[in-house]
């Protein structure tokens, strides 16, 4: 964000922290989730890009192309971003593709290799590999809960609301529906925070209005330093259209981390809305005074929020779960005993996922004690508080008795 703010002299640096500020940032930066990885990639390889575009020296373009390759290989939702930067590459800067025309052969080569292990797995496996570390969770496989199938135009809206990764509203879907009662004094912070929807919609005008004038149309505009705003504003609109219409044609909707891979581009518009729609002096204070406001409501929502995770262990949702911690403490205990104990699992987020608990073994170096006693096992809660998300493990001695 701060390499963004460096070609522009109007993307002021301050509002970096509101930008991630929001709780959305926090939860996903705190999940052990490939998807995640697509924030930090695609703002990287946007601002990557844009300084290319102002000086085009080779290692700007080689970090661009790895981001976006492994961007599309993590999730496909950061595809238009990955379009929208060839496509903007190819009408302003053909001339430069023309002259390293060899380095976009060899990049081309190292991608192909990159996607390689995938491209040769594509039409082997259809079954995942992880099928073979599921574990006799001594109780039937439970499935995911249906997404719901919202009407065509909320589908096609869905693209249009991307403020709500810039927001505190819509918590729920990893907190669950009563959050607000469980985190005292959200609730006015949540309605103040849903003013980035309305500056994500202002910014998309602002990038509008800053297409239509093209610097190369006044050189004035370049040297007043806005030809990036320019350009940002440029590939910010593609890539929010080619979104709007790979969400709308493949029925992406409702989940927010279809936002992730292009979350720069609401970012990008919420800025360009902050620091370029007022004209006069006073619409500039009021403007600053409205996203200072969003920030501090991030900012108490956030820390409501995570204060509250903490003291529970996580929450019991399929979304967001068990905190890590507690999850390692669960297999640090399994792993004093026999990895032949009969193990009956009572915890839904593992009854869905059960490969969850054999992987996190796994990688913990808690597989079982060979040496160790051949008991029967139960993980559950720890406490019978719905709200208590810690894990407990215990033994179950006979029918009605646990120790």
């Amino acid at each position: 964000m701060l390499w963004l703010a460096a070609g522009s002299t109007r993307l002021r640096p301050i509002w970096v922290p509101v930008l991630v500020a929001s709780p959305y940032a926090w939860l996903y930066a705190r999940q052990l989730w490939d998807n995640t990885w697509l924030i930090p990639i695609g703002a990287l390889a946007a601002a990557g890009h844009l300084s290319w575009c102002r000086s085009a020296a080779p290692w700007k373009a080689w970090l661009v192309v790895l981001l976006l390759a492994l961007g599309v290989l993590i999730h496909p939702m950061i595809a238009p971003l990955a379009i929208a930067i060839l496509l903007h590459a190819w009408v302003f800067e053909r001339s430069v593709l023309r002259q390293q025309r060899r380095t976009l052969l060899l990049q081309a080569l190292v991608v192909l290799l990159v996607a390689a292990p995938w491209l040769s797995r594509l039409g082997r496996e259809p079954v995942s590999a992880l099928a073979a570390l599921s574990i006799d969770v001594g109780a039937p496989r439970m499935s995911p809960p249906a997404m719901e199938r919202p009407s065509a135009a909320t589908r096609w809206a869905f693209a249009l609301a991307g403020g709500r990764v810039l927001s505190a509203d819509g918590l729920e879907y990893f907190l669950g529906e009563d959050w607000r009662e469980r985190v005292p004094g959200s609730r006015p912070w949540v309605f103040l925070s849903w003013l980035s929807y309305v500056l994500v919609w202002a910014g998309i005008g602002v990038a509008i209005l800053e297409v239509r004038r093209r610097p190369g149309d006044d050189p004035g505009l370049a040297a007043a330093g806005r030809a990036d705003d320019f350009h940002l504003a440029w590939l910010c609109l593609v890539t929010l259209a080619l979104s709007w219409l790979m969400q709308g044609v493949l029925k992406r909707h409702t989940h927010p981390h279809y936002y992730n891979g292009v979350w720069i581009c609401y970012a990008g518009f919420w800025w360009l809305a902050v620091t370029r729609l007022g004209r006069g002096a006073w619409q500039r204070r009021v403007l600053s005074a409205v996203g200072a406001a969003v920030g501090v409501a991030l900012l108490v929502v956030t820390a409501s929020m995570a204060a509250r995770l903490h003291r529970d262990g996580g929450n019991r949702g399929v979304h967001f779960g068990t905190a890590l911690a507690s999850q390692l403490e669960a297999a640090a205990t399994l792993s004093r005993y026999s990895p032949d104990s009969e193990l009956q699992i009572e915890v839904q987020n593992l009854l869905m996922f059960p490969h969850a608990l054999p992987v996190l073994r796994a990688l913990s170096g808690h597989p079982g004690d060979p040496a160790g006693p051949r008991r029967k096992l139960r993980l559950g809660f720890r406490d019978p508080a719905p709200a208590s998300a810690f894990f407990a493990v215990v033994e179950v001695a006979e029918p009605g008795a646990t120790r």
